[in-house]
């Protein structure tokens, strides 16, 4: 609630009228805080998926595949011999 002060307010008019403006000022400072600070942890997790993503190859990714495929392979095999020895 803004008001228009004169010459002929009281101090305690003044006072009042201080104590809102600045309560408003804080307010928005603390507002634009919380934006830049939620703006610069949004950078930094950016930062650091582009630093993830420049380390992969086409070479890692291939062989990572590749390793997995092996992995799933000798798992299914040994479950498939487990259950043959379980059947008989």
């Amino acid at each position: 609630m803004e008001q228009n002060l004169t010459m002929k307010d009281k101090k305690e008019d003044v006072f009042k009228a201080y104590e809102q403006l600045l309560a408003k000022y804080k307010e928005k400072e603390k507002a634009a805080k919380s934006v830049d600070k939620e703006a610069e942890v949004k950078k930094v997790a950016e930062d650091t998926v582009v630093k993830k993503a420049t380390a992969y190859t086409v070479e890692g990714i291939v062989k990572g595949l590749a390793n997995l495929k092996l992995d799933l392979s000798k798992t299914l095999t040994d479950l498939s011999d487990k259950l043959i020895a379980e059947a008989n």
